[in-house]
């Protein structure tokens, strides 16, 4: 509809300009208009509407269609993260105690045989600790926090490897340890984007096919073809929050990795054929 008026629009211009006209004569009206040919005429009205046309994505041709491809895989690492927090009268005593804490899970790691490489800091904090009495706020001491991530690459036995680290990281914490939650992941996903990614080209050119089946039309090659979400993948996150005070009398932390479903969504176009 907004093609057809934008085309009237440019034709009633055109009409304008020759109406303004005045040197006009009835010999010249068979094969011009105000001594403008017809067939420019012509030719300016055919080029507006192309105009419009390539301009309007409703005006081009084609089966327009999305396409999945989903790839399971089993993942490789586990990321742990987790934080350590005290609260001490003054400063120094905080931060002496979380020192002493992150020395006994650091030592912990480390015996676990965990690279260097594979433990990050991710936050420290210190910050003033208040409390409230009918209203009147008191300084209660100050609290320092440190959050680590740690990649577990050892998942050959995930039930033991996973549940014996997140163990000895809370008992090395003991009171101060705060675990947040646990993701697991492939570390090189190269093979799975590349497999998911056919099968998404795959799915484009079914659904492509059945439009054109239903519809009577034949589909023509590929025209376009855009990947319009990076390859993402679902890993299950696991929150294991005040795990100190779940490991209470429990033999260990139960873990089951699953897999991960490595998908791809992307946009296809295809040309139509005559028939």
């Amino acid at each position: 509809m907004k093609i057809r008026i934008y085309i009237v629009a440019a034709l009633l211009s055109i009409a304008m300009v020759m109406a303004c006209s005045t040197n006009t004569s009835d010999d010249d009206q068979s094969g011009t208009v105000n001594n403008i040919p017809m067939s420019s005429i012509e030719d300016l009205s055919r080029s507006v509407s192309q105009s419009v046309l390539s301009g309007n994505p409703s005006g081009q041709r084609g089966i327009w269609v999305n396409g999945s491809g989903v790839v399971n895989v089993e993942p490789d690492i586990a990321i742990l993260h987790f934080g350590i927090e005290t609260t001490n009268k003054s400063v120094k005593l905080s931060t002496n105690k979380l020192k002493d804490v992150t020395n006994q899970i650091l030592d912990f790691l480390d015996e676990q045989s965990i690279d260097s490489k594979d433990i990050r800091t991710e936050s420290i904090n210190i910050y003033p600790k208040y409390e409230y009495h009918n209203g009147k706020q008191s300084l209660k001491g100050y609290t320092a926090s440190y959050k680590i991530s740690v990649n577990i690459r050892d998942l050959s036995d995930s039930a033991s490897a996973v549940s014996r680290i997140i163990d000895g990281v809370s008992e090395a914490g003991g009171d101060s340890i705060r675990i947040d939650n646990i993701r697991f992941a492939r570390e090189d996903n190269s093979k799975a984007i590349s497999d998911a990614r056919e099968k998404a080209v795959i799915d484009a050119i079914a659904k492509a096919d059945q439009f054109a089946q239903l519809t009577g039309i034949s589909r023509g090659d590929i025209v376009y073809i855009s990947e319009y979400t990076s390859p993402s993948y679902a890993s299950g996150d696991m929150q294991l929050r005040s795990m100190s005070v779940a490991l209470e009398g429990s033999a260990g932390t139960p873990i089951r990795t699953g897999e991960l479903d490595i998908r791809i969504e992307l946009q296809a176009v295809f040309s139509i054929n005559p028939n």
